[in-house]
Parts: C-alpha cells; structure tokens; sequence
C-alpha cells in the first residue's frame, strides 16, 4: 500500500457522487448567491428569491434545478389552487451542513494564517527591538 499524506482512517479512491455534485453545485457565483439567500431564510418562494437574487427567472429556474440536483436545496409544494401550484425552496440539512463546513473550515484556516502571521510578526519585531536595545560590546 503506497504512503500518502491522506489520513489512515480514509481509503480514499474517488469522490463519492454526492460530494462531487456538492461541488458542482457550489461551483457558480449565482448558485452560491441562492444557497447563501436560502441559508438565511427558513423558506422562500421562486419569486421572492427572483427578488433577492436579482436573477431572470429562466437563469434562476436553470439554477434551482442544479441546486436541487446537487441535493443542496428542496422544493416542497404547499398547494394548488385551481391551476396554480404553490411552493418554495429551502436548503436542505445537507446543504446546511455543507455551508457551515466549508465556512467553518475557510474561517478557520485563515485565522490560522493570521495568527501565525501575527506570531512572525511579533517575533521578528522582538528580534528586532532587542538587538537595538542590547548595547554594544567594545573590544
């Protein structure tokens, strides 16, 4: 078995479908709009994130079915009056799930960053002062 930096508790071969339409899913700014919006909102309608995303409602449709696909988001039907059909998305757990992860994990490395940028800093600063302050030695 080759040795690879990958953590022994994963056998990791390929994606798992889901992970990989996940992906795809977040892949577009206006997907992303959508899933933020949706993350915000316990529920929306088609028009009212039309209003919100600012998208046609021919891009915002070809989106939302992209979302639904990468099983980001859900639409559920409340009801039907005559020939009217009342529903709204909203993110599923899945989704939910997703966006925190990959927020947490993004928020998490870059205050690591930071810090370990703040640490340097603060070293070379030290280094710095401490050579000024040190006197010098006469031979």
């Amino acid at each position: 078995m080759m040795t690879t930096g990958v953590s022994p508790l994963l056998n990791i071969e390929v994606f798992p479908p889901e992970l990989s339409n996940a992906i795809k899913g977040l892949s577009n700014e206006n997907r992303q709009k959508i899933i933020i919006v949706l993350y915000n909102e316990i529920k929306l309608s088609f028009s009212d994130l039309q209003t919100r995303t600012g998208l046609t409602a021919s891009l915002l449709s070809n989106h939302l079915r992209k979302l639904k696909d990468s099983m980001l988001i859900e639409r559920i039907f409340d009801r039907i009056v005559g020939k009217v059909v009342y529903s709204y998305y909203k993110i599923t757990k899945y989704g939910k799930d997703m966006v925190e992860r990959l927020f947490g994990l993004f928020y998490t490395t870059t205050i690591t960053r930071a810090i370990i940028l703040l640490e340097s800093i603060t070293f070379t600063e030290s280094v710095k002062i401490s050579q000024i302050d040190r006197p010098q030695r006469r031979i």
